[in-house]
């Protein structure tokens, strides 16, 4: 039987993937601020992390299934995220002035904050809820995925050729990437009943070697972001959505990483520039060196972002 999406309800298996996610997110930018050293484990560092931000889409598509998602509600949902981007975007201008002339270019993933791409996109996503909503209550999401998958594919295997995404769409307007994955988290919250009881975690670990495995021998293009639209890239975040979120998780580490979600997004590059500027031992062995800061660099974020959420002005802040 589907699920009634009035009764669903946000539970600590839904923050796990988020913290993982995040997670991801710090893994792929540990080289941000310094120098490039590469390594021979990078293809698969990239492939291991990269579906951190598809499992973000999913895992709102999952969430927004079972709300009530009227325009009204996308409405509020605007707004409180371009009221946060300003206010953050105007307590940064008190520290940096004249760096309001770069703002807006964060649309096109540039500037002091570049990373705000992710929130533009999710915009655009939400804007489409209602639309999407009718779709799946009427029971023609079947054909929205396959639709959605086979432009995702289509896309990348243009990224193969002549590198379509990289050249002629910013990651801001890939709405084909996040519109699949948001979606999927959708139909993966309709029928979770169904789906989620059936999904291994040796599914998981097989969707990850492939998905890993392809971008490491199989590499005509470079950056995980322009895999989000082949087939191990799917397979392996939704199978390891699928995984994660049909678990009873019951984790006090979970329940304290997943308030800092949205501040550790906002402030990981700063933090990882600081992070820098006061660690500067290197290893010789690059592979080595990568996975010893990365360990460091995530403990730093994570225990500043979880210490700073404390207060009741940074949690006011940052809430959408």
């Amino acid at each position: 039987m589907e699920s009634n999406p009035r009764q669903i309800e946000r539970d600590q298996a839904i923050d796990c993937i988020k913290v993982l996610a995040m997670v991801g997110v710090l893994a792929l930018h540990v080289y941000y601020g310094v120098e490039y050293r590469p390594t021979w484990i990078e293809p698969y560092w990239m492939g291991l992390w990269g579906v951190a931000i598809p499992c973000f889409f999913a895992a709102s598509g999952y969430l927004q299934f079972g709300r009530e998602t009227g325009w009204e509600y996308v409405r509020r949902k605007l707004v409180g995220i371009l009221r946060f981007m300003g206010a953050v975007m105007l307590i940064y201008l008190v520290f940096q002035p004249g760096s309001w002339r770069n703002f807006y270019r964060f649309l096109a993933q540039s500037g002091d904050f570049w990373h705000f791409w992710y929130f533009a996109a999710l915009m655009m996503v939400y804007a489409c809820t209602p639309i999407l909503k009718r779709v799946f209550a009427a029971n023609r999401e079947n054909i929205l995925l396959i639709a959605l998958g086979l432009a995702c594919t289509a896309t990348f295997l243009l990224n193969c050729t002549c590198d379509f995404e990289h050249r002629y769409a910013v990651q801001t307007l890939r709405i084909w990437n996040w519109l699949f994955y948001y979606c999927a988290g959708m139909y993966i919250s309709k029928r979770r009943e169904r789906i989620l009881p059936r999904v291994r975690g040796w599914h998981a670990a097989v969707a990850m070697a492939v998905c890993v495995a392809f971008i490491a021998v199989w590499s005509p293009v470079h950056g995980s972001e322009y895999y989000f639209g082949s087939l191990p890239c799917m397979a392996y975040t939704l199978t390891l959505f699928c995984y994660v979120a049909g678990r009873n998780v019951k984790s006090r580490l979970v329940v304290e990483l997943a308030p800092t979600f949205l501040i550790c997004y906002t402030l990981h590059p700063f933090l990882l520039v600081l992070y820098r500027q006061y660690i500067h031992f290197e290893i010789p062995n690059p592979s080595l060196n990568m996975v010893v800061h990365f360990a460091l660099m995530a403990a730093f974020a994570l225990g500043f972002c979880r210490l700073a959420i404390r207060a009741p002005f940074v949690r006011q802040l940052f809430k959408i």
